[in-house]
């Protein structure tokens, strides 16, 4: 069974790094088990993510998230990212939950989430100011 932090996790937010919204779909695999599930990406940082899940995590879980980034020739490279849920927070209680995950990094990944962030911001920024300048 699920449980809060305590108060609402989006209200306390307490982060180390800018998170860049991202509308994908992630696979996470609880450390110990052989079951991976599909979960929706919420927002990406190089700390950690936001995720929207039907499973019942509890703080604290060990989990391996696999992600797919796209490379520079428009494929998509798998990366394995550990992590450890950091929060919880019921959005239909029983039924689905967003959940933060802190990551733990090697440096060479690290790069490659920084690299990939740093390019969906860069895309954000460009439809931001496109929008910007319909509105004038």
């Amino acid at each position: 069974m699920a449980s809060s932090t305590g108060g609402s996790a989006m209200q306390e937010d307490q982060r180390e790094c800018i998170r860049v919204p991202l509308a994908t779909v992630a696979l996470i695999t609880k450390v110990g088990e052989d079951v991976s599930r599909p979960v929706r990406v919420h927002d990406l940082g190089i700390k950690g993510m936001g995720i929207y899940t039907h499973a019942a995590l509890r703080k604290e879980d060990q989990l391996l998230i696999e992600l797919a980034l796209p490379t520079a020739q428009n494929e998509a490279e798998i990366v394995s990212v550990p992590g450890e849920v950091a929060w919880i927070e019921p959005i239909q209680e029983g039924v689905q939950y967003l959940v933060g995950i802190k990551f733990y990094l090697l440096f060479e990944l690290e790069s490659k989430l920084q690299k990939y962030i740093d390019h969906i911001e860069k895309a954000l920024n460009i439809e931001n100011n496109e929008f910007n300048q319909e509105q004038i």
